[in-house]
Parts: C-alpha cells; structure tokens; sequence
C-alpha cells in the first residue's frame, strides 16, 4: 500500500497520480464527507470485484458510489422527480440515493441500481471531477468493522490482508460521522435504508 499525503483539492500532481491509479483498474482509499472510502472505477467490474475481495464483503452487498455532478447521475440514473428534488436540497453533502441504472449503461453498472451522491469534500469532489466517470464510494474497512476516521487505522484493518489497496490518500484525521443517510427512490415510494448525518423525515 503506498501513502500518500494530499492537504487539500489543489495539489494537482497528487490528483493527477490518484487518476492514473483509477484509469489502470486499482484501488484506492480517499477522503470523504463522512469517513474514508475505498474506490475504483465504478464501471470496471474487475476494479469492483477487487473491492469485494479487500473488504471480505458479500456480494449481494451493493456498493455506492461518487458522482461529480448532477449531469453524471442522470447520465448513469433514472433520476425520478421525488430524487431530483432531494438531490437539489441536499447535494453536495451525506445524502446516497438508490435509483434505477438506465438500461443502457446495466454492462457497466451492474445490479439494475445504484446508490450514489455528490460529496461534500472538495478532495473527493476533484477527484472524481478529474477521472470523469463515477468512483466507488464504501467505506475502507472490512466488512462489520467500524469505518475509520484516520489512515492508522486503515492500515491496522489491511497490512496483514491478502488482498489490500494500492494506494491511501491521507489527508489527516476526519470528522466524526454517522456516515451517509441512505434512501431508496428506485420507485416514487421512498424508503429510508439508513439513517446517517442527513435526516430526511
């Protein structure tokens, strides 16, 4: 696992180099809005199964993932106007909205929806801006563990795994998060699947 330090949005050559990880299929752990992530290319099933096997996650478990702005969503989404309401009151920010993948993008995107948002952190934001494609966004634990604030503890949970990210970007200790608030909009009905720091109702 290599480590990187990033301080804030603007170091450009360490974007540059978390790209370059993405577009070659790897794994990286990133900053967000509620606790560090692990992400890939979202559309690079072999990317996703990598993540799976790093986390020791069930694969019925669906993962999140990060979207750059509301374009992208609907360009991989069928954003219905229920979402489309929430997405304007509460994007950027901790809210992940499950909705169905449009049929023409289901090769790429499997499991007939997605979960997905627009972070609030400006690292995280730039990152997937830059890539320009959705980045998986779980977090970089693995599976049942707590989520983690600081790298030092990504490092306790993966350095004596088989299977570990290539890359951490640390950017210091995080803030205290119940993580995101998850709903499900795949129909007009929303169902709340997880509350987190956003309460919906």
């Amino acid at each position: 696992m290599k480590i990187i330090k990033i301080q804030t949005e603007y170091n450009k050559d360490v974007i540059k180099e978390v790209v370059e990880y993405l577009r070659q299929g790897k794994v990286i752990v990133y900053p967000t809005e509620t606790f560090y992530g692990l992400g890939c290319d979202a559309t690079n099933s072999r990317a996703v199964n990598k993540i799976y096997k790093i986390k020791s996650k069930p694969r019925d478990k669906a993962l999140l993932f990060l979207v750059s702005s509301f374009k992208m969503a609907k360009e991989f989404l069928e954003v219905n106007p229920t979402a489309k309401k929430l997405i304007k009151e509460y994007w950027p920010g901790p809210l992940s909205i499950i909705m169905p993948v449009r049929k023409e993008k289901q090769k790429v995107l499997k499991g007939g929806t997605g979960g997905t948002r627009i972070s609030s952190n400006p690292i995280a934001q730039t990152l997937v801006k830059s890539f320009g494609r959705p980045i998986i966004s779980t977090s970089a634990n693995l599976f049942g563990q707590p989520a983690s604030h600081e790298v030092i503890e990504i490092i306790k949970y993966f350095s004596k795994q088989k299977y570990q990210p290539d890359l951490i970007l640390d950017a210091g200790k995080l803030k205290k998060s119940k993580g995101s608030t998850i709903i499900d909009l795949t129909d007009e009905n929303l169902k709340i699947i997880r509350e987190g720091d956003i309460k919906i109702i």
